[in-house]
């Protein structure tokens, strides 16, 4: 059986696999400590992240560039996410821009859609008001 911590983040891969180059569980803990779950993250911009997952959320491991150099993480940035959407949007500019892209298209969808709806009332005489 699969646990929370692996299915959390199975769900959150399938969530950000369209903002980010690529995603994937390194270790799914089924060889040991099955609270605690690895995956590799390669942003847009080609950042590679390591991140542990466990109940008490993200941790970011390793950042390296494109090329593969190293990146020292400030003492600040040594923290728990609550979400790998949460740990994402702080360490990838590309990822924040992607997901206000998709957000900003959902407002405007459901905007249409209520304006529409506003217009179809409108027009059979229907008020808008409590009585």
């Amino acid at each position: 059986m699969e646990g929370a911590v692996l299915q959390d983040v199975r769900s959150s891969l399938k969530e950000c696999t369209s903002k980010v180059r690529s995603a994937s569980v390194e270790d799914d803990g089924a060889g040991g400590d099955a609270e605690v779950v690895h995956v590799a993250v390669t942003t847009i911009e080609g950042g590679r992240l390591r991140v542990k997952a466990s109940e008490q959320g993200y941790h970011l491991l390793e950042y390296s560039n494109e090329d593969g150099t190293s990146v020292a993480m400030r003492k600040e940035e040594d923290v728990e996410f609550e979400s790998l959407h949460a740990l994402l949007s702080h360490h990838s500019k590309a990822y924040r821009e992607s997901f206000a892209g998709e957000l900003g298209d959902a407002l405007s969808a459901l905007g249409a859609l209520q304006g529409s709806r506003r217009s179809s009332s409108s027009a059979s005489g229907e008020e808008g008001g409590y009585s």
